[in-house]
């Protein structure tokens, strides 16, 4: 591997377990969440704690919203906490994960009860975090918004001085919650990510879900070369309606209608299997184009794990996995186009670069790695002293 794609790297030889009684809180499929997509990798990892169970919320990611589910989820959680011997709580926390932030809240309240935040959407938490769904309408969300400013922003700030652990799952995803949030109980995590299956690989360049119009143009002008080989075909994933007009447009003005896929929303397996049998993925999110620029990007690391040669400007948290198995195109998105037409034309860089892209994801982030790393979270590193300074810090152990 060129570097690891996080600051440190786990010692060699076993660490010895420290036996704690793990709770995990999280969606999982088939919730449409991005949190589900890493949840059973994320389990596994959480293994080597110790035990660990589960409360699965396989419900839409806007559902979170609702009081009656943020309600009953703290109320499972008490009911949990009161009844089982449980040691830490885990909790992962996206984009409006409200129900999983007021159950951290709850689990924080409660004694002997270490919380540990898990932060997919550095340096965001939750969003606005008192937008719940009855607010979120006209009128309404202002009054949400604006409760959120005063209110849900002091609470963030309590939630993080209180939780023991705090991880991001790439390293500018803790700097920024240590620089935004003063923290300093933050640690960078790889994204776990479960082991690929390995499908025959077809001719396709694929662009993963959350891709508009405007950037995918530099891809479709790779395929208005004579230099792009006829049986290479365009993937698309789930776009707006606009959106999907205008490729087929494109696509039917330059004759390769035949040789556009564009895809509705897919379910895991779905997903799975798209990246899976995809030769070249290309990621096009420059800087500007994404909400939460320090978070792990999931279509990176998904591209990454099924073996795909990858062509990314993404500069957001996998940018150095990128830049370790991949084609980074971080400083010069400009060239993206031609570089994905140099990739699709050449079968053997297609070979190397995903056999580099699925070892690095082999030696960083399928769970039993993941779990090295959270072991020193849990016991804290000796390795403290030796980390860079732009590195996040480790609070103290404390007992409460």
């Amino acid at each position: 591997m060129a570097r690891p794609c996080i600051d440190w790297t786990p010692p060699d030889g076993a660490i010895d377990a420290p036996d704690l009684r793990v709770l995990h809180i999280t969606k999982v499929p088939p919730s449409d969440s991005g949190v589900a997509r890493h949840a059973y990798a994320f389990d596994r990892a959480l293994d080597a704690l110790g035990s660990r169970t589960t409360l699965g919320l396989p419900i839409r990611a806007r559902e979170s919203q609702r009081v009656g589910i943020i309600l009953g989820l703290a109320r499972e959680l008490a009911r949990r906490l009161s009844g089982d011997k449980i040691d830490v709580v885990v909790i992962d926390l996206a984009g409006r994960s409200l129900a999983e932030f007021y159950a951290a809240c709850v689990a924080a309240l409660w004694p002997r009860v270490s919380v540990w935040l898990v932060i997919h959407d550095a340096p965001s938490i939750v969003g606005p975090p008192c937008l719940i769904s009855m607010l979120d309408r006209k009128g309404g969300r202002r009054i949400g918004v604006a409760v959120s400013r005063v209110i849900g922003a002091r609470l963030e700030r309590w939630l993080l001085g209180r939780a023991e652990r705090v991880i991001a799952f790439s390293e500018p995803g803790a700097r920024a919650l240590r620089d935004r949030f003063g923290a300093t109980n933050v640690w960078a995590v790889p994204l776990p990510v479960e082991p690929a299956d390995r499908l025959p690989k077809q001719p396709v360049v694929y662009c993963p879900a959350g891709v508009s119009a405007e950037l995918l143009q530099p891809t479709m002008r790779a395929f208005e070369s004579p230099l792009m080989p006829d049986n290479m075909r365009l993937r698309v994933g789930n776009m707006s309606a606009s959106d999907r007009d205008a490729v087929r447009s494109w696509a039917t003005r330059i004759g390769i209608e035949d040789r556009v896929e564009l895809l509705e929303y897919q379910d895991q397996r779905g997903l799975d299997e798209s990246f899976a049998t995809a030769a070249v993925v290309v990621r096009h999110m420059p800087g500007g184009h994404a909400a939460n620029l320090a978070a792990a990007s999931s279509p990176v690391m998904s591209a990454m794990a099924a073996g795909c040669a990858l062509v990314s400007t993404d500069t957001r948290g996998s940018q150095p996995c990128v830049a370790s198995a991949a084609i980074d195109l971080s400083e010069s998105p400009e060239t993206l186009s031609e570089r994905t037409l140099e990739i699709a034309a050449d079968f053997v860089a297609q070979q190397v670069l995903g056999a580099t892209a699925a070892a690095h994801v082999k030696r960083y982030h399928e769970p039993d790695a993941v779990s090295q790393y959270l072991l020193q979270v849990a016991i804290g590193s000796s390795r403290e002293s030796s980390l860079p300074a732009a590195s996040p810090h480790r609070i103290p152990t404390t007992t409460r």
